[in-house]
C-alpha cells in the first residue's frame, strides 16, 4: 500500500513499473555508446545495456508468471 496517498500499488504493478525503466535504460544506454567516440565510455555503455537487458528480461519472466 502506497501510505502517503492511500491505496495500493501491487507487486506486479511494481515490477511493471520497474520493467520500463529498465527497458528505458537499455535504450539509452545503446543510445549513448552510439553517440561516443571515446572506446572507453563506449564499452562502459555496452556492457551496462547488456547487463540491464538481463534485469529486464527476468523481470518480464515474472510479469508473465503472474499473469499465468
Amino acid at each position: 500500500m502506497d501510505k502517503k496517498h492511500g491505496f495500493n500499488i501491487s507487486i506486479r504493478d511494481r515490477v511493471y513499473l520497474m520493467w520500463e525503466e529498465s527497458m528505458r535504460m537499455v535504450q539509452n544506454y545503446q543510445a549513448y555508446s552510439a553517440e561516443t567516440n571515446d572506446e572507453y565510455i563506449k564499452s562502459v555503455f555496452e556492457r551496462f545495456a547488456e547487463t540491464e537487458g538481463k534485469h529486464a528480461s527476468e523481470l518480464h519472466q515474472i510479469l508473465l508468471d503472474i499473469n499465468n
